[in-house]
């Protein structure tokens, strides 16, 4: 969309084929925000997959992550977000939890972390503190952080409980989240 008028500028379907999975009655296979990096738009349908264009409408890759059983089939809702010219997607799931990392440019995965949760809905936060750049991502049980670079854990804390669905929130020195 123009940003000054509100124009649709381009409108693509990234994909149009039997749902593997259900969603919610309140939900929808379209609920994760997209993101750019001011070159190129990614959105991500979680079973459908990653679907990336360039600002122009052009479509460039496409990437599937798998088809995961979500509680109560409410279907997923963590939308990705772009660190050191890394898509990264949280999949928090009743099956195979995990934190990916795609190369923004081809889609290409460039680390992927297991996850020990279960379905939640959190989209990760890129939090650059005093110290370094982290991917900081909440689930049921456990705030973890992750290098942006490896996808290797860095720190956790217990004591979330639920179907996590908030976005942890930071400045440079303090974290927030909530469960």
């Amino acid at each position: 969309l123009n940003a000054s008028d509100g124009k649709t500028l381009w409108k693509k379907v990234a994909a149009e084929k039997k749902p593997t999975t259900s969603v919610h009655s309140s939900n929808t296979y379209a609920t994760e925000t997209p993101v750019t990096d001011g070159e190129r738009v990614y959105a991500y349908f979680g079973a459908a997959g990653v679907f990336c264009y360039d600002l122009d409408g052009k479509f460039l890759w496409q990437a599937n992550l798998g088809t995961y059983r979500v509680f109560a089939g409410h279907g997923t809702g963590s939308s990705p977000v772009l660190a050191d010219g890394k898509l990264i997607v949280q999949c928090d799931n009743d099956e195979k939890s995990f934190l990916a990392a795609l190369d923004a440019k081809t889609g290409k995965e460039v680390w992927k972390t297991r996850r020990d949760e279960r379905t939640g809905w959190s989209t990760p936060l890129v939090w650059k503190n005093k110290k370094r750049t982290e991917i900081v991502c909440v689930g049921g049980t456990h705030v973890r952080s992750y290098d942006p670079a490896t996808g290797k854990q860095l720190w956790e804390l217990a004591g979330t409980t639920g179907q996590v669905k908030a976005t942890p929130v930071a400045n440079d020195e303090v974290l927030f989240v909530g469960s």
